[in-house]
């Protein structure tokens, strides 16, 4: 299975710099951007969840081609489901690191 890079590692400890502060100060100070944040970072989830699922599923349902090429299905499917959360992870560390801060 291909393993996250350190790219990848920077990207999570940026987008949890930034978001764990906007949690809290939805939490003591409401606003509707900061509500609309909130939101955002739960339906994300769920969003690349559901992807992740479906792309694992596909994968595991083609696995007889992926033995013909010998790769281990699982790692092939833990790969396809991995893949849109890291593709939202990058881009909310893009979008964090140069948004204005609410």
């Amino acid at each position: 299975m291909k393993r996250p890079n350190s790219a990848d590692a920077l990207a999570v400890m940026t987008v949890l710099a930034w978001r764990l502060p906007m949690l809290w100060m939805m939490t003591w100070s409401p606003t509707p951007q900061r509500k609309a944040e909130a939101l955002r970072m739960v339906t994300e989830k769920n969003l690349a969840l559901a992807q992740g699922m479906g792309a694992a599923m596909t994968e595991i349902a083609l696995s007889g081609f992926t033995l013909l090429s010998g790769r281990n299905p699982m790692s092939v499917a833990t790969e396809a489901a991995m893949r849109p959360a890291l593709r939202r992870l990058r881009a909310n560390a893009r979008r964090l690191s140069r948004k204005a801060r609410i």
